[in-house]
């Protein structure tokens, strides 16, 4: 008889932190291909799900419980049996009642992040409280980074998928309800034998063209709408569709693990991917689709390809997605333009071309600034994300990162979202320290614990003839504050609201759990984009 399934997307533990809150891509595909072979599955979106709990009322009545929640140390003593909190029990089985998995045999969750991780655990160990009989399966991105350090310390979870998830869970699903295959064939499957043991199955890239069009049927279109889509803007009160048009990156940029969650490039064949958009488009009634590549112009052929036949099929969609400065041309955003697109994220950076070469974007500072004038004279409505902290940098380059704000002060089709840098494990940075002048590589805290607690580990370095990890972070903290003291300044000119805190406010936020939850209260209250 074949099973039932629950695929379940997972927030990050705390719903009053706002998130950008897409249709969930991965389940939809997933749902998509167990249904082509008969299975019974229903999709649950925890991430709009929560949002009803994010009234800061609710959390002042329960103030106590999401502040010990808040504190790692609590959280793994009673995710690992050291020390059971009834009130987290009682906390999840508030906001989800357990009745709602009754009927369904396995539960995949997906989890995309560390937040989501701790939020899944606490899920599933409710979850298999009062319903032992159940399969869990994890799979997801985060898993895809973590899997070699985490299954030997979820007793509670049945299996793992590392890699893309779509086919692995189907050959997963005919094991487990006609006993067809073997686990041991199973790509990227983690699972322990009679005897205990784990095995871990290397995971394989996907062949893009034969993943299913993703099922978005049974999900509450109306709770999406204008839920922290900004990119949306003016453009209407609607939700954007996600889909993907191809997979993986031809760059490999120093601070980035994006080669490691999915592996190496590959393509969709356009003609595919038209045809799916239009069955999208008329079958969930939204002209807006959020194209989920790392960049879309990874292949300036395939992208021009695309927009040609958008064009020709006269369909009228609007999209939007990443965008890298390089292999860009005016001729080709201006055909993006009329095949419908809107709305782009550039990874610029930095403004500072040494340091451009640095990180291996394949640009210069002058040309990012030159893709940068096109698109906003053609229209787009533009994002730029910059990165603070690279090893080397100095203040002389981030006047160059601060001459680029400034050369858009009065545009107001541009944004900006300022990051420090982390240095994680699978990025050329900790792979190849040499190549990058950095040395004394080693976790920040306690590895172990980190592990524990399934927060990813971070790593503190040394630049090679250089200054020390003291030094430098003195430097960057002093480097993000001029950056974004210049965002700050350039956002005020166009007549934004930018929350501005002082020194010694930070500080205060940043020692007391009070003060950073009241922090979350005021500043990060969920946002509604609505016209």
């Amino acid at each position: 008889m074949a099973l039932k399934v629950k695929l379940v997307s997972v927030p990050g533990l705390d719903p009053l932190i706002p998130r950008i809150i897409y249709l969930p891509y991965g389940i939809a595909t997933i749902s998509a291909l167990l249904k082509q072979s008969n299975y019974e599955v229903e999709k649950e979106d925890l991430n709009v799900e929560m949002m009803k709990y994010s009234s800061p009322m609710y959390h002042l009545k329960n103030l106590r419980t999401v502040l010990r929640m808040r504190d790692s140390v609590q959280l793994s003593v009673h995710l690992f049996g050291e020390k059971f909190r009834p009130e987290f029990d009682q906390y999840i089985e508030e906001v989800l009642p357990m009745e709602r998995y009754r009927e369904f045999d396995v539960i995949g969750i997906s989890v995309l992040s560390h937040e989501a991780m701790v939020f899944a655990l606490m899920l599933v160990q409710r979850l298999k409280r009062q319903y032992p009989e159940k399969k869990v399966v994890l799979g997801g991105a985060y898993l895809s980074i973590v899997k070699d350090h985490s299954f030997d310390r979820l007793p509670y979870v049945d299996f793992i998928i590392h890699g893309r998830g779509e086919y692995p869970l189907l050959a997963l699903m005919d094991y487990l309800s006609h006993g067809t295959g073997s686990v041991e064939a199973i790509d990227g499957l983690i699972y322990r034998d009679g005897r205990g043991t784990i095995h871990v199955n290397e995971a394989l890239d996907s062949n893009l063209n034969e993943e299913p069009i993703p099922d978005y049927d049974g999900l509450d279109f109306d709770r999406y709408k204008g839920y922290l889509q900004p990119e949306l803007g003016k453009e209407g009160y609607g939700f954007s569709i996600p889909y993907r048009t191809n997979l993986g990156c031809v760059r490999r940029c120093n601070f980035c693990d994006y080669q490691c969650v999915h592996g190496s490039y590959r393509e969709k064949d356009v003609s595919k991917t038209v045809d799916e958009i239009a069955i999208l488009f008329n079958r969930y009634r939204s002209p807006y689709f959020h194209i989920v590549d790392s960049a879309l112009n990874n292949n300036p052929s395939k992208l021009r390809e695309f927009c040609l036949k958008l064009i020709d099929r006269g369909l009228k969609v609007r999209w939007h997605g990443y965008m890298r400065a390089t292999d860009v041309s005016r001729e080709l955003l201006a055909l993006m333009k009329k095949a419908g697109a809107f709305s782009l994220r550039w990874g610029i950076e930095s403004g500072n071309s040494d340091v451009l070469k640095y990180i291996g974007k394949g640009y210069t500072g002058e040309q990012a600034m030159e893709a940068l004038d096109t698109a906003c004279e053609l229209g787009f409505k533009n994002t730029i994300l910059m990165i603070v902290g690279e090893p080397h940098e100095r203040i002389e380059h981030v006047r160059d990162s601060i001459a680029l704000l400034k050369r858009y002060v009065t545009n107001r089709n541009i944004n900006y979202l300022v990051y420090r840098l982390k240095l994680i494990s699978h990025s050329p940075l900790f792979q190849k320290p040499e190549k990058y002048k950095i040395s004394n590589i080693h976790p920040i805290g306690d590895d172990d614990f980190n592990l524990i607690t399934f927060t990813r580990p971070e790593y503190q370095f040394d630049e090679t003839e250089g200054l020390s990890w003291k030094e430098r972070t003195k430097l960057t903290d002093k480097l993000m504050n001029y950056l974004l003291r210049e965002v700050h300044r350039v956002e005020r000119t166009k007549g934004r609201s930018v929350p501005a805190l002082r020194s010694w406010q930070k500080s205060l936020l940043e020692k007391s759990y009070f003060l950073r939850y009241l922090k979350t209260l005021v500043l990060s209250r969920p946002v509604r984009y609505v016209t």
